[in-house]
């Protein structure tokens, strides 16, 4: 847990509200979006209204601790199959090679430059880190597990659509990238019960399909190599420091190492702890609770009846109320998602989902056991076995198709999706509606805006200094797959921003701190309607 030090207090937990919004009409191509789509944990995404950070930081060095923003894994998972011990010569295939480019790290930096930590090495924090170490800055990534994830039950296939494709083609890394991944060129819709094909959607140009840890891999294999710049792993932070007396960000961690810096990028999720412990930004925050989750299960092959670049859906009838999405990987395993919605309990009340953050039915077993019979199976078992039993009434093509119980009993059941509403804090709302400040100064100018920020508490220690990028602004729920999207979109958005702000070819500590103002003015509109999409596509119950 993260706590802060004078003057910055840390905010009281936020609960999750379960808030039921009005139906959404949404368009035919929309629609076609959120059948083909895979419920990608990118950590998927959060959105919000102000977040990025105005405050005005002269020459200092900036370190940090490492927060992994990949929401499905907890402490208890470091030493499953889940992990894969790191190391180069695994990574690159060139191990003494990078290991001799990772100890030439160290760069000769003026005391004068900005110097930015990157809390979070997941796929937003490494674009991130690798746009900026493009543009000459000093960076540091810092990642709180030891080791980088492996695809898991815990893991979700990744499309990259139109806007991943187009933030990773900016930052020159498509090529990179589509090397582990492979197209996504059509969705197939089949009848559950006679397996007949109901629906073929074409999709051109194709998306990306890859796994998330491999999408992380391409994206670190680009920022160790070409930029020699490793990534901090292992690292747990325990307190965030903003300083009145030198304004220096410190991030000290739990073995008592501290960092000091002029910029901080929460790159860490979700459940940012960079976002929460910044009560300027965690009073923001509203946690939104969607009534859908996914129950996800890994095929270790592709049944031989499908295409391997489809995305192959299955619709049992219309009482159901669920439907299972398919989706081939590079690796020549299937990811199998059950989407299911509150209207699914009424007939499988087993399927009830653990309470948000815990990632296991198990952790509900009690509150399950009158669905079960006693006998000495484990519960993955028990779950595969009544899955079978529903899918043979229900989805009998998926089980002909070449499902069986090695996959069924790798299932697992989600949380209810979530995505993060951010809301605009009173004073900058104030301060934006009347759009000057006290002077008649323009307050969406950058200069005016740090100046402002000084009589509003908190805001005077973060605006400018720190800013949110991916999940930890504008995290979105899964329904439509965009939660990789927006995140790569906003590590570019963020570059674009210190692109239009520099000057004379080499970004300064002031204006860094005023494309951190920039990007914060003009991101959450970007990804607003995506996340408003998204969610009432999680509501969308059997409607397409």
């Amino acid at each position: 847990m993260i706590t802060t030090t004078s003057p910055i207090q840390h905010a009281p937990p936020r609960k999750a509200s379960l808030l039921h919004f009005g139906s959404l009409l949404l368009s035919k191509s929309l629609l076609h979006t959120a059948i083909g789509s895979h419920f990608d944990s990118i950590g998927g995404g959060i959105g919000t209204s102000y977040y990025s950070t105005t405050h005005n930081r002269k020459g200092s060095k900036l370190r940090s601790t490492m927060m992994h923003d990949f929401d499905g894994i907890d402490e208890n998972d470091k030493d499953n199959s889940s992990y894969t011990a790191y190391n180069n010569q695994d990574y690159t295939g060139k191990g003494d090679e990078v290991n001799a480019s990772a100890r030439a790290e160290s760069v000769n930096y003026s005391p004068d430059d900005p110097h930015v930590l990157v809390v979070g090495g997941g796929p937003c924090g490494l674009l991130t880190a690798i746009l900026l170490r493009e543009r000459g800055m000093h960076v540091t990534v810092l990642e709180k597990f030891p080791v980088r994830d492996k695809w898991s039950t815990k893991s979700y296939s990744i499309n990259l659509g139109e806007r991943g494709r187009t933030a990773l083609l900016k930052a020159g890394l498509l090529d990179e990238v589509m090397e582990a991944a492979m197209p996504r060129d059509e969705i197939v819709v089949h009848d559950g019960i006679s397996g007949r094909i109901t629906t073929i959607i074409p999709k051109y140009p194709p998306d990306v399909a890859l796994s998330r840890p491999d999408l992380s891999a391409a994206l670190e294999r680009v920022l160790l190599k070409k930029y020699q710049t490793k990534v901090r792993r292992g690292a747990n932070v325990k307190e965030l420091v903003l300083k009145r007396d030198d304004e220096k960000v410190e991030v000290i961690l739990d073995n008592g190492e501290s960092f000091v810096g002029t910029h901080l990028i929460g790159a860490d999720g979700k459940w940012s702890a960079v976002r929460e412990s910044v009560p300027y930004f965690s009073q923001q925050a509203m946690l939104r609770i969607e009534p859908s989750w996914g129950v996800h299960m890994t095929c270790p092959t592709i049944p031989s009846k499908w295409n391997k670049t489809s995305t192959v859906i299955f619709k049992p009838h219309k009482d159901a109320k669920f439907y299972v999405i398919c989706a081939p990987l590079p690796s020549g395993a299937c990811s199998i998602t059950m989407v299911c919605f509150d209207e699914t309990l009424e007939r499988y009340p087993w399927l009830e989902p653990p309470p948000d953050r815990q990632k296991s039915w198990i952790l509900e077993q009690v509150k399950r056991k009158q669905y079960y019979e006693d006998g000495p199976e484990s519960d993955d078992i028990k779950l595969g076995k009544k899955l079978d039993e529903m899918f043979r009434e229900e989805l009998p093509a998926l089980l002909e198709s070449g499902i069986g119980m090695e996959t069924l009993k790798t299932a697992v059941i989600h949380p209810r999706v979530s995505w993060l509403e951010m809301v605009m804090h009173r004073d900058s709302e104030h301060r934006q509606r009347d759009d000057t400040n006290d002077d008649g100064g323009d307050i969406n100018k950058p200069e005016t805006a740090r100046a402002d920020s000084s009589t509003h508490g908190d805001a005077r220690y973060a605006l400018g200094g720190i800013a949110l990028v991916g999940d930890s602004c504008h995290a979105c729920t899964a329904s439509l797959g965009q939660g990789c999207n927006l995140s790569l979109e906003s590590a570019v958005s963020l570059a674009e921003s210190i692109d239009a702000v520099c000057s004379n070819g080499k970004i300064t500590v002031d204006e860094l701190s005023d494309a951190f103002i920039l990007y914060g003015r003009t991101r959450p509109d970007d990804a607003r309607n995506v996340q408003a999409a998204s969610s009432a596509a999680s509501r969308f119950s059997y409607k397409w």
